[in-house]
């Protein structure tokens, strides 16, 4: 999850494709949903992934955060730090 959010606050391509995870997707679904699943669901959606359809209708998660969470800049810093220290 950490991963996800601090690439998604990086992202800087274009098409924003670091923004979007399909749920479907089977790395995510087995390192995230399978290990935390509904919690790990909760978590993302409270540090600014919005649910909702792709253009072939796929549910995927958008990341909409943005700067109106603040308390998430200070988080993915301490994570960055964190992986930093191995």
């Amino acid at each position: 999850v950490a991963t996800l959010i601090q690439n998604a606050k990086h992202d800087e391509s274009e098409d924003g494709k670091r923004q979007i995870i399909r749920i479907s997707n089977k790395v995510i679904h087995h390192k995230v949903f399978a290990v935390g699943g509904e919690t790990a669901m909760t978590l993302l959606q409270v540090c600014g992934w919005q649910l909702g359809l792709n253009d072939d209708g796929d549910t995927v998660l958008k990341f909409i955060g943005g700067h109106q969470y603040k308390w998430l800049d200070a988080a993915v810093a301490q994570l960055e730090y964190e992986s930093m220290k191995g």
